[in-house]
């Protein structure tokens, strides 16, 4: 007897779930979020030192650009990467 129960049981289960609604899949887009962010990173500001032997963009209190005696200014992410600046390895 409960070896028919069971039976009946999965075989029930079974056929619901081949049954069962399946939404249709979405086609790949990306996702606003992730542009959202990629286009943040891309527009946030870091700060560079102009001298000739500075190599890395950094966050503003950062010791690094702390001691820095050239002139500083602050330019974008991709502007730092573009001109060849490094992230810091302290402060990033």
């Amino acid at each position: 007897m409960k070896n028919v129960l069971s039976l009946v049981f999965v075989s029930v289960y079974f056929f619901c779930d081949a049954f069962q609604q399946v939404s249709p899949r979405q086609p790949s887009t990306p996702d606003k979020r992730v542009e959202k962010t990629r286009t943040r990173v891309q527009e946030a500001r870091v700060y560079v030192c102009y001298s000739k032997n500075a190599y890395a963009y950094h966050a503003y209190m950062c010791s690094g650009f702390k001691r820095c005696k050239a002139s500083r200014g602050e330019v974008s992410v991709s502007e730092a990467r573009g001109m060849g600046y490094i992230p810091c390895k302290i402060c990033y």
